[in-house]
């Protein structure tokens, strides 16, 4: 399981830098992303004390660390 998932994790990554670089006249786009990606998870990390190797920004209410994003209801 842990590989399937692992995989998946590469994959969504990997769609979205590919969508990233569509940003032709922002080239510096990318190396942003991973960048900012890094340092939430290293806030993660010290957080959470999970081996966090890149995280994602999103506005909440409340804090939350998990290994997938909350469901939101409307």
């Amino acid at each position: 399981m842990f590989g399937s998932m692992h995989h998946q994790k590469y994959i969504q990554e990997e769609q979205k830098m590919e969508a990233i670089r569509k940003f032709a006249c922002q080239p510096q786009l990318g190396d942003f992303s991973v960048h900012f990606a890094k340092h939430r998870a290293f806030q993660a990390r010290i957080w959470s004390k999970l081996n966090v190797q890149y995280a994602e920004g999103y506005k909440c209410f409340v804090p939350y660390v998990g290994t997938t994003l909350p469901l939101t209801q409307r």
